[in-house]
């Protein structure tokens, strides 16, 4: 749609789906509008908001969407939300193509960086070691690492993190009211 409020609530409502099949479609969909998006500066934003529906989305179809026609001139946040979008597929593909994209391009040093964060939200570790590092402990974890329960660890994070924030306005709310009655 040309109106953008449209695409927003449209793209809200598909980050919404529950079924592994409408996920995957879902996720299709989004993904194929990465390739529009990404050539055009003004679309950085709507872009970024698609990276963060994939990233709820979590399908290991989309790594391949997410990692390619990244501009070399990318800024962080769009760098960010596209590996974080990869790091929260719970599939050692996106651990493997992390590790590639790190390594990859003009810019790899970047990359490297955002990559290695992209990586310690994947598995849940620090974040202090560098991309050989990141490469020896894959190749040490692949066969036994947990991708799944680091998944779900970032979604009960999430999800905690969520309910103290709505905490928060809660009491800020009852503290407003009482001043008014007072």
């Amino acid at each position: 749609d040309k109106e953008v409020a449209v695409r927003q609530e449209a793209l809200a409502a598909l980050k919404l789906r529950e079924s592994d099949k409408d996920k995957k479609k879902a996720a299709s969909a989004i993904a194929a509008r990465l390739k529009t998006l990404a050539p055009k500066e003004e679309d950085r934003d709507e872009l970024i908001e698609h990276c963060d529906a994939l990233h709820d989305l979590a399908q290991r179809t989309t790594i391949k969407a997410l990692l390619t026609n990244v501009s070399t001139e990318a800024s962080p946040d769009e760098l960010r939300a596209r590996l974080r979008a990869v790091a929260n597929v719970p599939h050692a593909d996106a651990i493997d193509e992390l590790l590639r994209f790190a390594s990859s391009g003009r810019r790899a040093n970047r990359r490297s960086k955002w990559a290695q964060q992209a990586m310690a939200y994947a598995t849940c570790q620090k974040d202090d070691k560098s991309l050989d590092q990141w490469r020896r402990w894959w190749s040490d974890n692949k066969k036994t690492f947990d991708l799944e329960g680091a998944y779900l660890q970032r979604q009960q994070e999430a999800a905690e993190k969520a309910a103290k924030e709505e905490q928060r306005k809660q009491r800020k709310n009852k503290k407003r009211k009482k001043r008014g009655e007072e």
